[in-house]
């Protein structure tokens, strides 16, 4: 392959971004890649966009998870509320049993009296 730029000049070397040949005094590497004059300009030129669309994709999804969480909230507050309140007949808490008892005591004490 002849370079793009020199085309007295043979190289193997080709532009990763737009795939054209180029010699190696042609050829920058940017990020980790060789590209050409053209397309680093591009990148460089681009580089504050997509800055700006990675900054704005963070907060979206930032606001994405403030959202979940807040969804989360509301169905476990909605659940508790849901749920039927214990009532002292079947909850467990001895209140019923204690009343029973109280009312057992007063009658025999009143059939001892009388």
């Amino acid at each position: 392959m002849k370079c793009k730029n020199h085309p007295q000049v043979d190289t193997d070397e080709v532009c990763n971004e737009c795939g054209n040949a180029f010699c190696d005094d042609c050829l920058l590497e940017i990020r980790g890649k060789n590209v050409c004059e053209y397309c680093a300009n591009e990148i460089i030129n681009n580089y504050g966009d997509e800055k700006e669309k990675k900054e704005q994709r963070e907060k979206e999804k930032a606001e994405e998870e403030r959202l979940k969480k807040i969804e989360q909230q509301q169905k476990v507050t909605a659940a508790a509320a849901a749920r039927p309140k214990p009532s002292c007949l079947g909850c467990g808490c001895g209140t019923f049993l204690l009343l029973c008892a109280i009312i057992i005591a007063a009658a025999t004490i009143i059939s001892l009296i009388t």
